[in-house]
């Protein structure tokens, strides 16, 4: 397992620095990937270990309220919920049809989830 796992990390290092950029950009995109999970790991073993926020902080160059809100109990709850979000607090798929707020007509949303902007409003 540990000589497979070095393989792929070998051949995403390899391929990051390919001349064609279409490998070496997902090769970074991978890592980058690889990276966030390698990151959270740590993270919750540093914690189940009894680090504070600060120390943790401190060791990946990053202030402690930055690693909190990445990491802490608010984050896990975004994660779960994220599936929840769309259905249930009214979020919409960009280019999907919504009522315009304060209008009698329909629009399509613009931009990410939960960002309010219609375009095309016919009302009146």
């Amino acid at each position: 397992m540990e000589e497979t796992t070095d393989r792929r990390a070998a051949a995403l290092a390899d391929a990051s620095s390919s001349h064609d950029p279409e490998v070496g950009l997902r090769a970074v995109a991978a890592l980058r990937g690889l990276l966030e999970a390698l990151e959270a790991l740590q993270v919750d073993n540093a914690r189940a270990k009894g680090w504070s926020w600060q120390d943790i902080a401190s060791r990946l160059g990053v202030s402690k309220q930055a690693v909190h809100q990445k990491h802490g109990p608010a984050a896990a709850r975004r994660q779960r919920g994220a599936s929840d979000r769309s259905l249930h607090q009214g979020w919409r798929r960009p280019g999907t049809r919504a009522r315009v707020r304060g209008g009698a007509g329909w629009g399509r949303v613009r931009g990410g989830a939960g960002s309010g902007r219609a375009t095309g409003w016919r009302g009146g």
